[in-house]
């Protein structure tokens, strides 16, 4: 963290993450169908006033996305590429449905 970047996640490639895909079938145990490993980077600033949170992620990749694990035939594909767009996709929903703040008697202890 820093006053410039503001919360920085994954800096020195140390936000490793492990995602699992997995199916549930109505009767039985879950499945893992794919795992994926690969290294986060996220910027992001969090402002309070007023007792309302305004958090804004400003910057995220992913990188060095591997498939680790796969029980469903998967094809060749440019994984970093994909899960970059999903990220992308999932913090610009979450910039504009926060705008407004989050307040802080909202958030659950």
């Amino acid at each position: 963290m820093d006053m410039k970047r503001g919360i920085v996640l994954g800096d020195n490639d140390d936000a490793f993450t492990l995602l699992d895909i997995v199916v549930l079938p109505k009767q039985g145990e879950e499945i893992k169908a794919v795992q994926f490993s690969m290294d986060l980077y996220a910027q992001l600033n969090l402002t309070m006033q007023d007792f309302v949170f305004y958090p804004v992620i400003s910057d995220i990749a992913v990188s060095q996305t591997k498939l680790v694990a796969s029980s469903i035939r998967m094809y060749d594909h440019d994984y970093n590429l994909l899960f970059d767009s999903v990220m992308e996709d999932i913090a610009a929903t979450m910039n504009l449905q926060y705008k407004k703040g989050i307040p802080l008697a909202a958030i659950n202890p």
